[in-house]
């Protein structure tokens, strides 16, 4: 038996660049949103819980607050290489930060910021 040769070949399909789009406006308006992508650590499930969902409630229309990542524990190297795919921000709440990770976020740029009222760091995220 032979088997046939099938040829798959891609189309290119040319469009003209000389038109111009018209977006909506909501469209563009959305396009303008800026985003805050941030990684969350936390010292139990339940502050992990209740950090979220009062971030949820704090949401505006001009900023997207967008969690990357969200775990319980200390904060460590890899939280730090999380970050930097985002705005280069860890949130902590009733955690400390490894030592060795400290000299990391310096070098890499990243911002750490530790509370231990869910309120002051809801406060905070709004005011960035």
């Amino acid at each position: 038996m032979k088997r046939k040769k099938h040829s798959h070949r891609k189309e290119v399909i040319q469009t003209d660049t000389h038109r111009t789009r018209i977006a909506h406006p909501e469209l563009f308006a959305q396009e303008q949103k800026q985003k805050l992508e941030i990684v969350l650590k936390c010292d139990s499930v339940g502050s992990e819980e209740a950090v979220i969902s009062s971030l949820e409630r704090e949401k505006t229309p001009d900023v997207e607050l967008r969690l990357i990542h969200s775990g319980v524990g200390s904060i460590t190297k890899s939280d730090l290489l999380m970050a930097l795919t985002g705005s280069k921000i860890v949130v902590g709440f009733n955690v400390d930060i490894l030592p060795k990770t400290k000299d990391l976020c310096q070098e890499q740029g990243v911002e750490v910021r530790l509370y231990d009222v869910i309120y002051k760091l809801t406060q905070n995220l709004r005011e960035i």
